[in-house]
């Protein structure tokens, strides 16, 4: 099993295994939307990190050494934060883990693998998928790489797979392109007979929520410093 698995791992596509990472034991994971959002955080708190240094190599007060010490503290404690998807072959289930400071991981949430839903859903665009497992989402820029790694899921780990592309809102079962013959009562109609993904897929993804929280962090660092500029 683990030599299939690793073996059908390596032929998946570059930005596949950017994000799905393949673990010794034959399970494979991938962050959490949380875990992302958090380490945006954490680079974010670096950068103040770096501009706070300056304003205590300049000035030298103590309110600016202590802001400085707190930051790192807070971008150290963020950093080592880790909240993961794991498809476990061997346990036959599908776990949320969690960690803080690197120690060991908690199960948050467990599902067994053969009731657990993999769902694609076109994107913003014609060629972009989202992936959903457990709430978390992966997002793909083409349909080939989506579908490898559904193909990958289904066929060494037996996932529920489906979609909610050609009959939306509705979720129907989907196969690799190799089973299809298999399955031909549940084929679904090909990409050209499909509507815009904007008619049929209202959910904001991920990255357009970050883009949104990225003035509200830029404004709340500049209003924070500020003050401090000033009393220089």
């Amino acid at each position: 099993m683990e030599t299939s698995i690793n073996s059908g791992y390596q032929q998946l596509p570059e930005p596949v295994k950017r994000v799905v990472r393949l673990d010794a034991n034959a399970a494979i994971s991938f962050n959490t939307n949380k875990a992302i959002i958090i380490r945006l955080l954490a680079m974010f708190l670096s950068a103040i990190t770096m501009f706070m240094l300056c304003l205590v190599l300049f000035s030298g007060e103590l309110f600016h050494l202590i802001f400085l010490i707190v930051m790192v503290l807070g971008a150290f404690i963020l950093f080592s934060h880790s909240n993961r998807i794991v498809v476990d072959p061997h346990q036959c289930v599908v776990l949320r883990q969690e960690s803080w400071l690197w120690r060991s991981a908690k199960v948050v949430q467990q599902q067994d693998i053969e009731h657990t839903e993999v769902v694609m859903t076109r994107t913003g665009n014609k060629d972009g998928r989202r992936i959903e497992v457990l709430g978390q989402v992966l997002q793909f820029e083409l349909a080939s790489d989506a579908e490898a790694l559904m193909t990958f899921l289904k066929q060494q780990f037996n996932v529920n797979t489906l979609e909610q592309i050609s009959n939306w809102p509705n979720k129907t079962p989907w196969f690799p392109a190799s089973d299809k013959g298999l399955h031909a009562d549940h084929e679904a109609p090909g990409d050209a007979e499909l509507p815009l993904s904007d008619d049929i897929v209202p959910l904001w993804s991920l990255r357009d929520k970050l883009m949104l929280l990225i003035p509200v962090l830029v404004f709340s660092f500049v209003a924070a410093v500020l003050p401090w500029v000033r009393s220089l």
